[in-house]
């Protein structure tokens, strides 16, 4: 449950939560959605 919390407490996960719930995209989509590096969006995704 603490991992669930975690994960929702940060607002670049939940937009991408919320963007994935729409449609699938690839990390490299996701990236330059929210102009962040891919091993940060893969940090996110973890």
């Amino acid at each position: 449950m603490n991992l669930l919390f975690k994960a929702l407490n940060d607002s670049t996960r939940r937009e991408i939560l919320e963007l994935l719930g729409k449609k699938d995209l690839s990390a490299g989509e996701i990236a330059e959605r929210f102009d962040l590096s891919k091993p940060s969006i893969s940090h996110h995704l973890d």
